[in-house]
């Protein structure tokens, strides 16, 4: 919805509040103005008038001391020159006239003589009522003032003065120019001051009144124009404020209302969304039908039920699924719906599409929609509840059995639970066995500890061969270890045909013309505890109620069982206890015999350090009574430091410090008895703690040293000696070695020279004398150059089993799993043909020699393609797995393997487990395969089974990622 957009309102706003302020200002300043002037006005007034009331004090004074009239002449001259001042002096009389004045033409002339009429005005004036005249202040003109002379000087002698007066004249023109001045910084300052008052008088007003009404106004067109989150977050006490609360809380009232709106609106969406599911879903058939009876509306379910679509049930009507048979029933629910509203549930049938019927269960009532009405329908088929039924019916009879079944099962508890041992519960189980089934011989096996055999216990009806063959029976390939292990009871209906018996048993019992068998397992829980075997003359089957019967019993009496075991095995713990108890009298006096035999001194305290123990050999050591506590700190007087002089404090004794929690190993010190000679002992102790972490006290032990010190000194002296015997046989070792490597020179060189010339004259004497030489010389020929060739082989393999032993070794980090590939590819280029399954372990990696670990590698999976060259296909694969000497490389494969009890000669030199006309090879590469995982640090073993293949495990450093060596090992 568009809101049409308010015209701005910001500048006449503020024009129509800033003129009204500033005029007010104005009037105000000029009111101001005015009394101002006013006030400067009556200010300059006064001070003119007090200046000319002095000028006539000074003319007064002057009359009163002057002693003729020129002298006041001089005095009236002299005050008049000092500005513009007129001054007149007038003596009184019969004609008054002017005695002085600033005017010296004005002197002697009467008053009504002066040319200026107005001065004789106001001097007649005054001399006529003796008061002063004062002039009315006007800045445009003079400023006049008048008074009589109210002293007379006697000195003058004549009276001239008496009754006279005088007139000062001041000139206004200074006091006009203060005022023009006054009055220009009045005007200044009224329009400084109205400027400023307007300005801040408009700076509050928009402040304060403006930009909130404004931002109210902004936020106003906001929300019109369709922004409902739009606020004016303005806040405070003024009416502004309230008013911007006042309209945010309108206009969160208004989005709530529009929320509220808006999920109500979407509620009833799902709602209906919902309602319309459940009518589809429902497993219930649900129909809407008209009062005619036209289907209007149905579910998924309901035309299931009549074998139709929904599109095809809405085109029929309700008496069209409805046999006529049942007219008169649907009239009489048609009247119950129309009285209340609502009808059933009753039964009847539906027509199915196919032509059968279905048997269903209404009810239903009115409704009303869009003004219409309706009858809604719930139909339920209860097809399978009358089968239920009817299956109902039908297990009755299996429950009266079962009841049967009850009572027996009581009667076997109450039996065996009676039972306290082993015996008698089996010969119990056996009587209820044989009651219950009607069994001629039953047998009462029990499991061994092993879980592997059952040993019977007690049984009835068996011949003595019979159950000196059956004794005991194996779980595996018999009927009563399929029992065992399917929890369940195994019948056997006919033993002539039944593979599942175990032979012996079986031929045992068809002997004895038993013809059918059955194995109830005991079991408590997941624990098995044995077995009975039911054994019937003639060709017997079971029905549901009695296997469970027997199952049940077999629980009842597996239960009993595992009581009466379980009481046997308290029975032995007792006697165990019992004789555990009197082991440990023994142990305890064995302890201390033993304590007293030791060669080591042992003491020890108790949580609180007090001396609970202390040795026969301790005691010695300090010169005390055998088997005696010592009653003061043993460590105090004497044990003294290594040097045997420095007394040891008894806060560094061993016993304190293993007290304190520290843990002492190692300690030496000398212990000098009172009467003996010093000892040095070494000890070693710590604190002791229970399995709780609760401290118990603390134990130390000394061991006597002296005399290893004196072996000591005496072994230094040995080892200079030694030293010397050492470097001479490094010198005879180093000549070795140099004698070894010009052996293994002579092996290569001059080995290799005859060998070559026997293959090279074989070959000549076969190429130039074929013709001559019949079939068994030229074999004896190939042979020769077959052994020559074989004795190149040995050669290389003893130099390099030598280079393994001598060569200095280089470690660094290795991809074990890139070699192996590595490897595999090249063998698979040598015989492309061969069909051969690799499995290589990604991710595995070493630390090791690149060379010897890379010939490690050729020599096992070697002899893993050469062992493997009769398999189709050959499968060889490399890893990691956890051994019983932890984790370890392998190289395993499907190849011809060999018996472990030869296992010994693998790693010799020159021995061989297979023909050299089976598998080729010298018999070296093995051994140098171990030597290298020797020279790692680690082990190389094998495990294999003749012609399924072998597995060669190698470890280095004792772990299979290797460790990093310091630099290069020789």
């Amino acid at each position: 919805m568009n809101t049409p957009q308010t015209p701005p309102v910001r500048q006449p706003l503020r024009l129509t509040l800033l003129l009204p302020l500033v005029l007010l200002t104005a009037l105000l300043g000029i009111a101001g103005g005015w009394k101002v002037h006013q006030s400067i006005q009556q200010a300059l007034q006064a001070r003119i008038q007090a200046e000319a009331a002095l000028l006539l004090s000074a003319v007064n004074l002057a009359a009163e001391t002057v002693l003729d009239t020129a002298h006041l002449q001089r005095q009236v001259a002299a005050i008049g020159s000092e500005g513009d001042v007129r001054l007149i002096v007038v003596a009184a009389g019969a004609s008054p006239r002017v005695v002085a004045s600033t005017r010296l033409d004005w002197l002697g002339l009467p008053v009504d003589a002066l040319p200026e009429r107005v001065y004789a005005a106001r001097l007649q004036q005054v001399i006529e009522t003796h008061q002063v005249y004062r002039e009315p202040l006007d800045p445009a003109a003079p400023l006049d003032m008048a008074r009589p002379l109210e002293l007379n000087n006697p000195a003058m002698g004549d009276g001239l003065l008496e009754g006279g007066a005088v007139l000062v004249e001041l000139d206004a023109g200074e006091v006009q120019q203060a005022l023009r001045q006054a009055n220009v910084y009045l005007a200044a300052w009224l329009a400084v001051l109205i400027v400023g008052v307007a300005l801040l008088t408009y700076f509050l007003v928009t402040r304060r009144v403006l930009r909130p009404a404004l931002h109210v106004a902004d936020t106003l067109q906001r929300h019109a124009a369709g922004d409902h989150a739009a606020r004016t977050n303005l806040r405070g006490d003024d009416e502004i404020g309230r008013l911007a609360e006042a309209l945010d809380a309108l206009f969160d009232a208004e989005q709530a209302a529009r929320q509220a709106l808006d999920a109500s609106h979407a509620a009833l969406q799902e709602s209906e969304r919902y309602n319309r599911m459940l009518f589809e879903s429902s497993p219930i058939g649900l129909a809407l039908c008209r009062e005619d009876g036209s289907l209007v509306d149905v579910n998924p379910a309901y035309a299931r039920i009549l074998g139709r679509s929904v599109s095809e049930t809405l085109g029929m009507s309700y008496w069209d699924v409805t046999p006529p048979e049942y007219a008169e029933q649907e009239a009489a629910q048609l009247a119950r719906l129309q009285r209340e509203g609502h009808y059933g549930p009753y039964e009847k049938e539906y027509l199915h599409r196919d032509g059968h019927r279905v048997p269903v269960r209404l009810s239903g009532l009115k409704v009303e929609k869009g003004g219409e009405r309706y009858i809604l329908s719930s139909v339920e088929d209860i097809t399978e509840s009358r089968r239920a039924e009817a299956a109902l019916r039908t297990s009755q009879a299996e429950l009266e059995a079962r009841n049967a079944m009850l009572l027996t099962l009581r009667d076997v508890a109450d039996r065996v639970y009676r039972s306290l041992d082993l015996q008698t519960v089996a010969e119990e189980a056996v009587d209820a066995m044989m009651r219950y089934t009607g069994s001629p011989s039953v047998a009462f096996f029990r499991l061994d500890e092993e879980a592997e055999c059952l040993q019977v216990v007690h049984h009835r009806g068996f011949s003595e061969e019979t159950v000196a063959r059956s004794s005991r029976l194996p779980l595996q390939g018999s009927l009563s270890g399929l029992a065992i292990a399917r929890r369940e009871v195994i019948f056997s209906a006919d033993l002539h045909q039944d593979e599942r018996v175990e032979p012996v048993v079986r031929k045992a019992l068809l002997k004895e013309g038993f013809a059918a068998m059955a194995s109830v397992p005991l079991f408590f829980g997941e624990r098995v505890e044995g077995v009975i075997n039911l054994i019937f003359k003639a060709p017997r089957t079971s029905d549901a109620v009695e296997r469970d019967t027997l199952l049940a019993m077999g629980k009842s009496i597996g239960l009993a069982l595992a009581n009466a075991l379980h009481l046997a095995q308290l029975e032995a713990e007792i006697r165990e206890r019992q004789r555990a108890e009197q082991a440990l009298e023994a142990e305890q006096e064995f302890l201390h015999a033993l304590l007293d035999n030791i060669q080591d001194g042992i003491v020890a305290c108790d949580a609180e350090g007090h001396l609970m123990l202390f040795n026969r050999a301790m005691a010695a050591m300090h010169g005390l009574p055998e088997a005696s506590l010592p009653r003061h700190d043993w460590g105090q007087s004497d044990l003294y430091a290594v040097d045997g002089k420095t007394p040891l404090p008894p806060e560094d004794s061993p016993l304190q410090r293993a007290f304190r929690g520290e843990y002492v190993r190692g300690m030496e010190l000398v212990v000098v008895p009172r009467d003996g000679e010093a000892r040095t002992l070494l000890a070693s102790g710590q604190a002791i703690y229970a399995a709780q972490g609760e401290k118990l006290g603390a134990v130390v032990s000394l061991h006597d040293i002296t005399e290893q010190r004196r072996a000591e000194a005496e072994i230094r002296s040995l080892n200079e000696q030694l030293e010397e015997r050492v470097k001479e046989r490094t010198a005879e070792l180093e000549a070795s070695n140099q004698e070894l490597e010009a052996f293994s020179y002579s092996v290569s060189h001059d080995l290799r020279a005859p060998l070559r010339g026997i293959a090279g004259w074989s070959t000549v004497l076969e190429e130039d004398y074929a013709e001559q030489l019949d079939a068994t010389a030229l074999g004896h020929l190939a042979r020769i150059r077959a052994q020559t060739l074989f004795m190149g082989e040995l050669i290389d393999d003893l130099l390099i089993l030598s280079r393994v032993t001598r060569s200095p070794m280089q470690r660094q980090t290795l991809e074990l799993s890139a070699l192996v590939q590595a490897e595999a590819e090249a063998l698979q280029q040598q015989e492309p043909t061969r069909e051969v399954e690799w499995h290589i372990q990604p991710g595995l990696s070493a630390y090791g020699d690149p060379t010897l670990l890379r010939s490690l590698l050729q020599n096992l999976l070697g002899n893993a393609w050469k062992f493997t060259r009769q398999r189709r296909p050959a499968q060889i694969a490399f890893g990691r797995q956890e051994t019983a000497e932890g984790a370890a490389y392998f190289v395993r494969d499907n190849g011809a393997g060999f018996d472990m009890a030869y296992a010994g000669d693998l790693f010799t030199p020159f021995k061989r487990l297979h023909a050299v006309t089976e598998f080729p090879g010298t018999g070296v590469g093995l051994a140098t395969s171990q030597r290298i995982v020797q020279r790692h640090g680690g082990r190389l073993w094998a495990e294999a089974v003749p012609d399924a293949g072998a597995t060669f495990y190698f470890t280095l450093d004792g772990r299979p990622d290797g460790g990093p060596a310091a630099g290069p090992t020789p």
